[in-house]
């Protein structure tokens, strides 16, 4: 499966299977998709960090906000790109060439799940209505199999967050057979790399959700990187913990 597959679509959802490393799936998912139902989501979150700052730097202030747009985001790619490893750097390169976009766009896509908090948590007066929560609040919930009718547990959650209108129209089931690891399901949009909801073949579940805090540091691990060890490497709740208990992350 070099190329990946396309398995098929119910309703408008999307099932396809990639296989190798994280770059070569990457390729992959996109091959198999731009085609066939566009990638409008990957490009939508590409450019989302700035249009959170058009929006948001006072209007009473158009050269204000033209320097914060050229100035900001440069410096974020910066400091967050210094904690990437070789592999999350080829996946990068992998969606900027597959994708059409330009290296510092594919970045803004992959980071937005640490470019967007960090954003908001060092937000200055010079913002003049900075988007805080609710805009991004997800939630999960979950019953024990002793509360539901058919005695089975029960994980379900939404996707509270910017995109709406966007990551709905697209929906996709991708299969994951990583080179080495577990396998796992990631339920995301066309295009999108980061595993925000997923479910590995050992039947440990994740959902990925967003804490507000001004606590916030430009270095650690991506989240990116985080999901992908966690589905691909864990067997139960207990593994997940322990592999994430001392991590620092980014944002």
């Amino acid at each position: 499966m070099e190329n990946g597959k396309y398995l098929g679509q119910l309703g408008n959802m999307n099932f396809i299977a990639v296989a190798g490393d994280k770059a070569q799936r990457t390729r992959q998912h996109i091959e198999l998709l731009k085609n066939r139902v566009g990638i409008e989501p990957i490009q939508y979150y590409a450019g989302f960090i700035d249009q959170v700052i058009k929006h948001s730097v006072s209007y009473h202030k158009p050269w204000l906000r033209d320097i914060v747009l050229k100035v900001v985001p440069k410096v974020l790619r910066y400091q967050f790109k210094k904690n990437l490893n070789d592999e999350e750097l080829a996946v990068v390169k992998a969606l900027a060439e597959a994708t059409d976009l330009s290296f510092d766009r594919a970045l803004n896509a992959l980071l937005i799940s640490e470019l967007f908090p960090y954003l908001i948590a060092k937000a200055s007066p010079l913002f003049r209505a900075v988007p805080i929560p609710p805009m991004m609040g997800c939630s999960s919930f979950i019953a024990l199999k002793e509360a539901t009718i058919d005695r089975k547990l029960i994980h379900t959650r939404n996707l509270d967050f910017p995109g709406y209108g966007t990551w709905d129209r697209f929906p996709v089931v991708v299969l994951n057979k990583p080179r080495t690891g577990i396998p796992f399901l990631s339920i995301a949009a066309a295009g999108v790399q980061i595993v925000v909801t997923g479910i590995n073949s050992e039947g440990l579940a994740l959902g990925l959700h967003m804490q507000y805090t001004k606590d916030v540091a430009s270095r650690g691990v991506p989240i990116l990187r985080i999901t992908e060890e966690i589905l691909s490497t864990c067997k139960t709740i207990r593994d997940a913990v322990k592999l994430t208990k001392n991590v620092k992350t980014m944002a």
